[in-house]
This record gives C-alpha cells, sequence and structure tokens, in this order.
C-alpha cells in the first residue's frame, strides 16, 4: 500500500554495504531492528540511479515504484527509479479484533505467564466477565498474528467521568486543556456528558511484536468515538515500550505523591502533520497557539511571534527561517533557526563537548590546526569551517505537547 506514503512514516535508504556472503542476513538483521526500533516507520525507499550496475540484494528486498506520465520532463534532472519496501513484508501488521468470550481459554495461559504484560494484574481482574460484559464504555481487544490467527496481545479499556475526573485532579493536565474537548462532540455521542477519554485498564503483547503495540491505538480509539484521550497508570520509572511512544508522561501535581504515573495520548497525535517553510498566514495561527499554551513566558511568546513576522516578511533576516508543524492546516509547531557563522561554530566546538557526538575532526579538513587552537588565550580567529560541517543555531522552538511524539519526524524534515 503506497496511499498512506508521507514524511511521518518514510525514511529514504541512503548507503548499504556488506560482504557478499553475509549481505542478505545483514539486510534482514538492518530491516529487523529498524522496524523494531523505529516503530513509526512503515516504508523504505531508495533511488536507483538508471545507469547504475546489477543490485541483485536491493531487488530482492524493492519493487520499483510505478512513474506518474506527468512526474519526468526532458529538463528533470532526477534520472532515478525510486524503489519501495514496506514494513508489512518484514513485520506484518496485528489483525486487531473485538475480544471474545471464546478467546479466555487462549488468553489466560498467557497472562499468567506475566512475560508481555505491561500493567498490573490486579486482584479483582476477571478477565471472562470483561469478555463477556462489553458495552459502550467497556471494550476488549485481541491481536492476532496476521498468518498463523494465533492470539499474540491484549488490551482492556474502559472510559468514565469518575477517572478522567481522579487524573486531572492528580496530574498536571493544563498543558492538555485539562482534557476539555478540542472539537465539538457529535450528536450521536452527546449521552456521554464530559466524557472525553478512556482508560487503558490492562495491556498485554507477546515480546516478540512488541514492535507493533501501536497497532491497538487506532482500533482502540475507534471503540469509543467520542473521547480524544486515552490513559495509561503505570509506574513513574517504566522501561521504555514501543506502546509508550505515542504517548506522554503527564508529571503529578506538586506535592503529591503516587505509587503510579499517568501517561497520555491524543486521538489527533494519530494523524499526518505537514511540515513547510513559515508562511505569512502562519503567524496569527502561531499566536494563537502560544496565547493558549500554559508553558512558555509571555515575553518568550511575544519574541517567538516577532521574529517569525520578521522572518515571513521581505525583510528577513539572511541564514534565519521558520519552520511550521501543521495539523490539518493548523500551527501546532514552530521551529526557528539561523545558520551558524565560522565564529559561532568554533565558540561551540571549544565550550562543548561535541566530539561525544560528532566526529567532528573527521569532517573538517582544518580539524588539526584549529584544535590547537582550542584553549589558547588569546584565541586566534578561527578558519572557515561551515563549509565542511555546516550548523543550525535553534533560537525558537515549541511543539504543542501532544505533537511531540513527532520531535523527531519534525526535526527531520525541517
Amino acid at each position: 500500500r503506497t496511499e498512506d506514503l508521507n514524511a511521518n512514516n518514510v525514511l529514504w535508504l541512503v548507503f548499504f554495504t556488506a560482504a557478499p556472503d553475509i549481505a542478505d542476513d545483514v539486510i534482514n538483521n538492518v530491516f529487523a531492528t529498524l522496524y523494531s526500533t523505529l516503530p513509526d516507520t512503515d516504508h523504505v525507499l531508495f533511488a536507483r540511479l538508471r545507469d547504475a550496475g546489477p543490485m541483485p540484494l536491493i531487488n530482492d528486498y524493492f519493487s520499483a515504484l510505478t512513474e506518474r506520465s506527468t512526474a519526468q520532463t526532458d529538463s528533470d534532472p532526477f534520472v532515478a527509479d525510486v524503489l519501495w519496501s514496506p514494513r508489512a513484508d518484514v513485520v506484518p501488521d496485528l489483525v486487531i479484533r473485538r475480544g471474545k468470550v471464546e478467546d479466555y481459554d487462549d488468553l489466560m495461559p498467557l497472562l499468567l505467564a506475566e512475560v508481555g504484560v505491561l500493567t498490573e494484574m490486579g486482584d479483582d481482574f476477571y478477565l471472562e466477565e470483561l469478555l463477556e460484559h462489553q458495552d459502550a464504555v467497556h471494550c476488549v481487544l485481541v491481536a492476532e498474528d496476521a498468518e498463523s490467527g494465533e492470539i499474540v496481545g491484549l488490551m482492556c479499556m474502559s472510559s468514565s467521568v469518575e477517572d478522567q475526573q481522579y487524573v486531572v485532579k492528580h496530574f498536571n493536565t493544563e498543558p492538555y486543556q485539562k482534557l476539555k474537548r478540542w472539537h465539538q462532540r457529535s450528536e450521536k455521542d452527546q449521552g456521554h456528558s464530559n466524557k472525553n477519554s478512556f482508560s487503558i485498564d490492562f495491556f498485554y503483547l507477546n515480546v516478540e511484536y512488541e514492535c507493533r503495540a501501536v497497532d491497538f491505538l487506532r482500533p482502540a480509539f475507534k471503540q469509543f468515538p467520542f473521547a480524544e484521550y486515552a490513559f495509561i497508570r503505570l509506574p513513574h520509572s517504566v522501561p521504555d515500550h514501543a506502546l509508550l511512544s505515542k504517548f506522554q508522561y503527564v508529571p503529578l501535581k506538586q506535592g503529591l505523591t503516587l505509587k503510579q504515573g499517568c501517561f497520555l495520548v491524543c486521538r489527533y497525535t494519530l494523524d499526518v502533520l505537514d511540515v513547510r517553510r513559515a508562511e505569512a498566514d502562519d503567524v496569527p495561527k502561531l499566536t494563537h497557539l502560544l496565547t493558549t499554551q500554559t508553558e512558555l513566558s509571555r515575553g518568550r511568546c511575544d519574541d517567538t511571534v516577532a521574529h517569525a513576522e520578521l522572518c515571513c516578511s521581505a525583510a528577513a533576516p539572511a541564514g534565519e527561517s521558520v519552520v511550521s508543524l501543521l495539523h490539518q492546516g493548523n500551527v501546532v509547531g514552530t521551529l526557528h533557526v539561523g545558520e551558524m557563522g565560522d565564529e559561532d561554530t568554533f565558540q561551540f566546538v571549544a565550550e562543548f563537548a561535541v566530539d561525544s557526538k560528532i566526529d567532528f575532526l573527521a569532517a573538517n579538513k582544518n580539524s588539526d590546526r584549529e584544535y590547537a587552537e582550542i584553549g589558547l588565550e588569546p584565541r586566534t580567529a578561527p578558519a572557515a569551517r561551515t563549509e565542511s560541517l555546516p550548523g543550525l543555531l535553534v533560537k525558537y522552538f515549541y511543539i504543542k505537547p501532544i505533537f511531540r511524539p513527532h520531535i523527531r519526524m519534525f526535526l527531520r524534515e525541517s
């Protein structure tokens, strides 16, 4: 399926090499590791030059996308085929369905083994009753292996005003509008009063399928169409889990002590976001975003908006730019950057241990001499460094809390 290719779920293969006798095993492990550690990635693309030599290994894992008849012109310098490798060929999607009473016998041995159980199985956990008594505010979802049909996962959920009020009372939900609605409720959902969330009360997933934990989220929100938020209660220091890659940790309110923390996800986090250079029309939308948040000072907000206005005007400073993160046309994030000059880069390398993050010596042909200068007083004028390792300085940055799982994508696309 290529219709859902977008910046949120695509990575490009730029370079691959391996000894011929082990290349097949290597690329297998590369893809398995990629999809396990980056669960948002659904597609890998590779641009193969048309005059390139044979690439049998690449051809085994990729297929060519069909070129649109209007895409190529005589003046188009891009003379290559775009090859596509979908994640589903390596790690298939889970089949998520509503649980049935008949699933009980298959599920209980898995749960009692406690391997893959994320939440606590309390004394009042009666799976058979949960499977039998499902309704508009109680639901059980079961995950099956797409090929074998074997049950490999379970999610139990419920929705109540009391649970939502508990979260708002004990956790700092101000950045999330105290779980109030973003959009007007549809007529058929009016009967759910102030409920705008549901709780994930129990979650189990076979560890071999953990990288597909996020497959549960869209079906879960589909079961609760009136809810814009879902939350799960877990220990504050819970180990990383693929399910939580879309969630934000919500701190306790000051002075409170509770054994379990709260992790929150909004249904709109699952939508496709757009990234582009900011335009003049984005400025009032950015103003609205910053005036409705509670994390930044008023002065910081005013400075951010003023810089956006400047960069979107005819008097935009050279080397500075603003990038917008958009959800359905609304600005939900902003990134303001400026190119680092030679002096900026020199000072940066002198004052911070950048070698732990960047192989600066390998990247810069003047590095030996310039490193010798660092620390000398008075420091001599630096030679040009930005040609070999250009840098960007982030001047202002803000992203709406519910969309912060997309920070990596925002920075990459910017």
